[in-house]
């Protein structure tokens, strides 16, 4: 123990000196004990600090036994919360009822008197130094003072350091939060750069196949079964290339939240079996056995058939796809509580376990080298979980590896609904549409595109139509102001003065006469600027030739009401 005067101002100059040069925490609670036993002449010493579950733990000791600490830790006579708490001294633990639970631990540690010396930072408690002494005895207030002024340089140097590891850490979490937005930026721009190298190749493939075929016709040089073998190919490949755009704009919808759903009544069992059916001929091709386990009796959902025969095509055309020649996909459809289970299972390539987790990402595929085997996007399946979840259902994929085959499983919620079953189609109406004939109506025809423009007065005129062609909106008006017609067909996308400009002009020079929009643009808020410009019926290019034909009729039937 130092007596002297100018031993406490030693011993703190030291420690000062001792934070000063100190880089861990650790190196400041040896030099605070070694400050007590430089200045107080303790041979045991604690440091506590509270954690952050505010439990008081060891951090710093000596002379103490495992036993002991175990016993004791955790107790303290302050909450972190204390303002100003003055040290404490129990000159003998024996009387000291506070002490009395952990009296054996003391005991047996051999310690008879000790003091609890409070680490403030800020006002706010945040440990203690604890000094430990064999034989009962009181602190002088020049040891207590020394004992406070050690504790206050510790609290403010674990403080200090505690601040600078946070900002350290922070900085590193900020480099960490950094380089991971890097990574995925880097690996947003690989997966663009490989979506518009696979958006390529799938767009050229069918236009390869749709211009050769093409060539070779006009070539004279084919035999009329190969001319039917040609025009087969054509519209094979036209189709599919109509289904990747569509495919591009379901995401272009999503991304922009404007992929809406029509909830209707219906029951999941047809939904399943005209799926099934849509690609038997393609099972067929490839000698794959098609098994279903489609329960009859199932409760109706609520949910837009159109959007969930586009999963259940998207997931089973998947299915045909990576199954190889004779292997087998099994569908199943059965209630559960509360939802409608679909499952479809297939024998073929499976997935990597890697690439599971990714399944259905916008723009993943698990092969997008140039030597993969199969085809496609890799949109189908994002647009499948969106349609699901929009349907408040669940979609999941399962593979145990490469060659175990792939098992997807939806589920669709079911909720108590009255089923809406429509009357069965009016055949005669079907064929009256079918055979439909338009002699002595005048169609006004306007598209700048001659081939587009072209195409839409054959499929008319072929009905009897007397078919008049503009190929911009100012001519088209100046035929509807001086020739009497029953029929406006129009483009949307002019140049100068567009479709729904022009419906607009007509119908405010009081020409009422029924109009058909036919666009490429074909989102519904298309569909929907258009019927609000003064159209009657919008169709989408590319054009199917028996609903744009079904589409003129029931426009001009109605108008003849």
């Amino acid at each position: 123990m130092l007596n002297t005067d100018s031993g406490p101002i030693a011993v703190c100059l030291g420690l000062t000196q001792a934070i000063s040069g100190t880089r861990t925490v650790d190196e400041i609670y040896e030099a605070a004990l070694d400050a007590l036993a430089d200045g107080l002449g303790v041979t045991r010493a604690s440091i506590l600090l509270f954690d952050r579950e505010d439990v008081m733990r060891f951090v710093a000791y000596r002379g103490l036994s495992h036993a002991y600490r175990r016993a004791v830790e955790g107790h303290t006579p302050w909450a972190p919360d204390s303002i100003d708490p003055h040290p404490i001294v129990v000159e003998n633990a024996a009387d000291c009822d506070a002490l009395s639970a952990l009296l054996p631990a003391i005991r047996a540690e051999g310690i008879a008197a000790m003091a609890f010396i409070p680490l403030v930072s800020r006002s706010r408690v945040i440990g203690k130094f604890m000094l430990y002494y064999g034989e009962p005895r009181a602190l002088t207030a020049g040891e207590l003072q020394l004992a406070g002024v050690i504790a206050a340089h510790v609290a403010f140097a674990v403080d200090r350091t505690r601040a600078e590891d946070f900002a350290r850490q922070s900085d590193e979490r900020l480099r960490q939060a950094l380089d991971a937005r890097l990574a995925a930026a880097e690996d947003a721009n690989r997966l663009k750069d490989e979506f518009l190298a696979t958006l390529s190749h799938e767009l050229r493939t069918p236009l390869n196949a749709i211009l050769g075929w093409v060539q070779m016709l006009q070539s004279g040089v084919l035999t009329a079964e190969r001319k039917e073998e040609a025009v087969e190919t054509i519209g094979r490949n036209a189709r599919l290339q109509a289904q990747l755009i569509e495919d591009i704009l379901d995401v272009s919808r999503i991304i922009t939240g404007k992929l809406a759903i029509d909830r209707l009544p219906l029951l999941v069992p047809q939904l399943v079996e005209g799926a099934i059916t849509a690609v038997l001929p393609a099972a067929a091709a490839k000698r794959i056995h098609v098994d279903r386990d489609v329960a009859a009796c199932l409760p109706p959902i609520e949910g837009d058939p159109k959007r969930l025969q586009q999963v259940l095509g998207n997931i089973l055309s998947n299915a045909i796809k990576f199954t190889p020649p004779g292997g087998r996909v099994a569908v199943a459809c059965a209630a559960e509580p509360d939802s409608i289970v679909i499952t479809v299972r297939d024998s073929g390539a499976g997935v990597e376990p890697t690439f599971l987790p990714f399944i259905f990402d916008r723009f993943r595929q698990a092969d997008s080298r140039s030597t993969r085997k199969h085809g496609g996007l890799g949109l189908g399946l994002a647009i499948a979980r969106h349609l699901i979840e929009q349907h408040h259902g669940t979609i999941s994929a399962h593979s145990d590896g490469p060659g175990e085959g792939t098992t997807f499983r939806i589920a669709l919620p079911v909720r108590p609904i009255a089923l809406f079953v429509p009357p069965a189609p009016d055949r005669r109406q079907i064929d009256r549409v079918r055979d439909a004939r338009f002699e002595d109506v005048a169609v006004v025809v306007v598209d700048d595109e001659r081939d587009a423009r072209e195409l839409l007065a054959t499929l008319l005129g072929r009905c009897g139509a007397r078919v008049i062609q503009c190929e911009s909106a100012a001519e088209a008006l100046d035929v509807l102001r001086s020739t009497p017609v029953q029929l406006i067909v129009a483009d949307i996308a002019m140049p100068d003065v567009d479709g729904n400009e022009l419906i607009r002009r007509a119908r405010t020079a009081n020409i009422h006469i029924p109009a058909v929009a036919v666009s490429a643009y074909a989102r519904p808020e298309d569909r929907r600027e258009a019927l609000a410009a003064g159209y009657n019926a919008y169709c989408s290019k590319p054009l199917d030739a028996a609903e744009f034909l079904r589409t003129v009729h029931n426009v001009l039937t109605a108008a003849a009401v």
